[in-house]
C-alpha cells in the first residue's frame, strides 16, 4: 500500500543480504530480492532494468544486475525510507 515504510538490512537464508520492508499493515516478511515474473515473489520487491513479455506475461528484466546496484548503492546505510506513491499512468517507470 502506499505510505512510508523502514528498510532495514537483512540477511534471507534464500536471497542473501538484502534489504526487509518493516511496519507494512497486515503484512510481513517483505524482501527486496531478485525475479523476474509474478511467480517468483509473494509479496515482495523486485528491482529490475527494464519491462518486458514473456509467453505473454508481464517481467522485468537484467533482475540480477538491478539488485547489485541497489545493494551497491545502499551499501553504507542499514536503514533507509521507502515511499510508495500511487501512480496511475498507462506505463510502469522503475527509479
Amino acid at each position: 500500500p502506499t505510505g512510508r515504510y523502514q528498510l532495514t538490512r537483512h540477511y534471507s537464508p534464500k536471497f542473501g543480504e538484502t534489504f526487509l520492508v518493516e511496519r507494512v499493515p497486515n503484512r510481513s516478511h517483505i524482501l527486496f530480492h531478485r525475479g523476474n515474473i509474478q511467480a517468483d515473489t509473494r509479496g515482495c520487491i523486485l528491482v529490475g532494468m527494464e519491462f518486458g513479455v514473456t509467453m505473454g506475461a508481464s517481467m522485468i528484466t537484467e533482475s540480477r544486475d538491478a539488485f547489485e546496484w541497489f545493494l551497491r548503492y545502499l551499501a553504507s546505510v542499514d536503514e533507509a525510507e521507502l515511499v510508495i506513491k500511487a501512480a496511475y499512468h498507462t506505463g510502469a517507470t522503475a527509479i
